[in-house]
């Protein structure tokens, strides 16, 4: 039993046995009448006590959610920091990969042209060829390169997405269907409540009568 329900339930059954005795019960008729209303304002007591500390731990829980969350957010900050200049420094080394492979593809074409070119000696023709050899394996491994890197890049902003959504899911907090589930738990302990303080007002009225 909580603070507040050990609290309010010796405060309920108090009341219920001052509310006897204030309408006049006497003797050894109002016994019976005074335990009833001592029990039913104890369960009342002990309704208010118990949601009052439901209430009060609620109030901690959301205390100590809310600093998890700021904490988890806080984080997917950092990691986004960290993501985001990795990022920028990925997308320069594509930048300037994809300049040498466009320069590595201007100077393939010149080879190849003079490879062919029937007013070079054979010997140049020659060495044209093999520089061409040369010149498709350099282009094909910088293609490769830009491939691994333009994969590197769009693996980066996937991260990064993820973390963005994950940081506006945090900040959400409970969703509806949570709060709905509180409010009509709250709200039967309500019903409970009333429904105890209604019979020990009767319990009073009815001895009143006698």
């Amino acid at each position: 039993m909580g603070f507040w329900q050990t609290i309010c339930t010796c405060a309920g059954c108090i009341a219920g046995a001052a509310c006897v005795i204030l309408t006049g019960g006497t003797g050894s008729a109002v016994v019976v009448p005074l335990l009833l209303a001592t029990g039913g304002g104890g369960i009342a007591g002990n309704l208010i006590g118990s949601k009052v500390d439901q209430e009060e731990n609620k109030v901690k829980n959301q205390a100590k959610d809310l600093e998890i969350r700021g904490q988890t957010i806080e984080t997917l900050k950092k990691d986004n920091e960290r993501l985001q200049a990795n990022l920028n420094e990925k997308q320069n080394e594509y930048k300037k990969q994809e300049q040498e492979n466009q320069q590595k593809e201007k100077e393939l074409e010149e080879a190849k042209d003079k490879a062919n070119d029937p007013t070079l000696s054979e010997e140049d023709r020659n060495y044209w060829r093999n520089r061409v050899i040369v010149l498709e394996d350099e282009l094909n491994k910088g293609k490769g390169k830009s491939k691994n890197l333009l994969d590197e890049i769009k693996n980066l902003e996937e991260q990064i997405k993820n973390n963005n959504q994950n940081i506006t899911s945090v900040g959400k907090g409970s969703n509806s269907k949570d709060k709905k589930g509180i409010m009509a738990f709250l709200t039967l302990e309500n019903i409970l409540i009333c429904l105890a303080i209604y019979a020990v007002w009767q319990i009073a009225i009815k001895d009143d009568k006698k």
